[in-house]
């Protein structure tokens, strides 16, 4: 039976942990063919990764972790969906430290980066 789909709504989660001295802010880009920027995900200066606790050394003594939850609605979605083609990340990543800090090879930042979709479906008449 035919039927027709609306999308209602994205939520993208983003977990992210830290096990670098340093922060950052991240933002994700929605470009068309050519790279344009048609809109952004992440609202502007949201910090997005804390830095890990580190020592009077600058040595790393542990991670953190955070959650954020960014979400578009359908009149967002429509106004860009059939232009974009690629999805650009950018991150930049900064220390709030006033000395130096070490970077070991034990040191890392995980991210993983889900959405769930709300659909709307029904049965055409």
């Amino acid at each position: 039976f035919p039927v027709t789909i609306l999308l209602e709504s994205i939520k993208f989660t983003l977990n992210a942990e830290n096990a670098f001295p340093l922060y950052s802010d991240f933002q994700l880009y929605f470009s068309d063919s050519l790279h344009k920027i048609l809109d952004s995900l992440v609202v502007p200066s949201q910090l997005i990764l804390p830095e890990a606790p580190v020592d009077a050394n600058g040595v790393i003594k542990g991670s953190t972790s955070k959650t954020t939850i960014f979400e578009m609605s359908n009149a967002r979605f429509r106004k860009m969906n059939k232009l974009v083609r690629n999805a650009i990340i950018r991150g930049d990543l900064k220390t709030s430290s006033n000395h130096s800090v070490q970077i070991h090879s034990s040191d890392f930042i995980a991210i993983k980066l889900t959405s769930d979709i709300n659909l709307k479906i029904s049965k055409l008449k």
